[in-house]
């Protein structure tokens, strides 16, 4: 019997010529049902995605959904996917009230300042002093320790 390991997938993007200009091609391989690998073949325009990089944060959140029974992908988790996967998931089971506040804290505070920090790579202390160091009130200042506790939880699962 031959065991096989998941193997971390950064996936690859080229620039290919058209007759417009140029597109890019994101591939990677995905496992279907039967267990079988299955190169997966993207195109990305490049009007509306101009650089290599704005390719690689667009599909940020799909290779962290490959990666994510590999254990470098377990440790290599960033923030931005973590809170792309909060407001995905755990954001509508909230109330509309909660949602709306969580949205505009995360928008304006937190993922500015967190989105491409790695989870691991994250201290108490610095998240202390970022904390201290929010111009608003002490109850926003307590909603935004709350919510990025429920996304380091959100990251351990």
């Amino acid at each position: 019997m031959r065991v096989s390991r998941e193997r971390y997938q950064t996936g690859d993007i080229s620039r290919v010529k058209r007759s417009y200009g140029f597109a890019w091609v994101f591939r990677f391989y995905a496992t279907d049902e039967s267990g079988k690998r299955k190169r997966v073949v993207q195109t990305f325009d490049s009007v509306k995605y101009p650089t290599e990089r704005d390719v690689r944060l667009a599909v940020q959140g799909q290779l962290a959904a490959i990666n994510a029974g590999t254990m470098a992908g377990k440790v290599s988790a960033t923030f931005g996917i973590i809170l792309d996967r909060y407001e995905l998931e755990e954001l509508a089971k909230l109330r509309h009230s909660t949602q709306t506040t969580n949205k505009s804290l995360i928008k304006v505070h937190i993922r500015p300042k967190w989105e491409g920090h790695r989870v691991s790579d994250v201290e108490a202390l610095e998240v202390k002093q970022w904390l201290d160091s929010l111009p608003v009130g002490p109850a926003s200042k307590v909603r935004a320790r709350n919510t990025l506790s429920h996304l380091f939880d959100l990251a351990i699962l």
